[in-house]
């Protein structure tokens, strides 16, 4: 009969085997690969999954199919505007139908309706019955000219941006007309411009996989402001209002990425990091106050104005700190007493 062996020695002995267990583990762990990819490399997500799930056209949502297409469009003509892509007339065949036509995209009859320096603004003068402009640009030839004059204006200055948001769309007989605003900001020169203007818009069916084309363009309202200064008209003064607060530090400076892994409720809009704001005269001093909803498990704020434009943390005393997740509030005088 065979006696069980002992392994003697002292503790230099015993990490010393240890050692050797270890190296053998991991010199094993270190030659394995993943079967069907290369060692290392991670597995990438199912995207062409998730596309043809989130997909609005397998779903019938022509509509969000239309806009997506005509929000591309209208993308290549806002860098052309702002002058970020080069203008070439290979670019404008892209957007425009061969019977496209327009008239100047910035009115002749602005009215001045306010001028106070720096600040001039200026829109379109109402008037019922005023015709409307006839076309004067035609073809993609034609929106190519009518992009350069209304660029102009900003056509030397360092930073221009411009943007479209649709807001509208329909679609009767094979055309499709489209409403959307337009936004341009211009800095530099002799200080800063802003457009704003209103559009409607026709487009022509280009296939059923490419881009609609541009076949004319309407401006309905259109405004701009002038600021002779250089200086921007407001600045962020959050910090000087709230800064004195320890909730503001220890709190709405962390942001939502810093509280979303220490929250316990991560259910429903708390993920969107979107609370609400509310103002009113919470105390009955004639100063408007600050309410401020926050995500679940975060106490909600009241911050009481003071008379020099601070504002204090109110908060626990009022007892308006709730914890439950809360995205939007009301400062209502039920009672009407003022």
């Amino acid at each position: 009969m065979k006696k069980n062996r002992e392994i003697t020695g002292g503790p230099l002995h015993i990490c010393v085997v240890l050692a050797a267990l270890f190296a053998a583990g991991c010199k094993q762990e270190s030659t394995e690969v993943f079967e069907g990819r290369p060692g290392g490399s991670i597995r990438k997500p199912p995207g062409s999954e998730w596309e043809r799930i989130d997909n609005p056209g397998e779903d019938g949502w022509g509509t969000e199919v239309l806009t997506a297409k005509i929000s591309g469009q209208l993308k290549k003509l806002g860098a052309l505007i702002s002058g970020e892509e080069k203008e070439s007339p290979e670019a404008f065949a892209t957007i425009a139908a061969a019977t496209f036509s327009c008239g100047p995209l910035r009115p002749g009859n602005l009215e001045l309706v306010f001028k106070e320096p720096p600040l001039e603004i200026r829109r379109r003068r109402a008037g019922a019955g005023s015709p409307s402009p006839l076309p004067a640009y035609r073809a993609p030839r034609g929106l190519a000219r009518a992009i350069e004059s209304f660029s102009l204006e900003w056509k030397n200055r360092p930073e221009v941006r411009a943007s479209f948001k649709v807001y509208g769309v329909t679609e009767k007989n094979g055309t499709i007309e489209t409403t959307q605003h337009l936004a341009i900001f211009a800095r530099g020169g002799e200080g800063l411009v802003e457009e704003h203007s209103t559009w409607t818009t026709r487009w022509e069916k280009n296939g059923e996989k490419a881009e609609p084309l541009l076949s004319s363009i309407a401006v309905d309202h259109f405004e701009q402001i002038r600021n002779a200064s250089k200086a921007p008209l407001f600045t962020d003064r959050t910090g000087a209002v709230l800064g004195s607060n320890p909730s503001f530090r220890r709190q709405l400076q962390l942001g939502l990425n810093h509280w979303l892994n220490r929250s316990q409720d991560n259910r429903f809009f708390a993920l969107l990091g979107t609370p609400g704001l509310a103002l009113g005269d919470v105390n009955g001093d004639g100063l408007d106050d600050l309410y401020v909803c926050q995500e679940g498990g975060l106490p909600n704020l009241l911050f009481l104005r003071n008379p020099d434009g601070t504002a204090a943390d109110s908060s626990a005393a009022s007892g308006a700190n709730w914890l439950d997740s809360s995205r939007a509030a009301l400062l209502v005088d039920l009672d009407n007493d003022g």
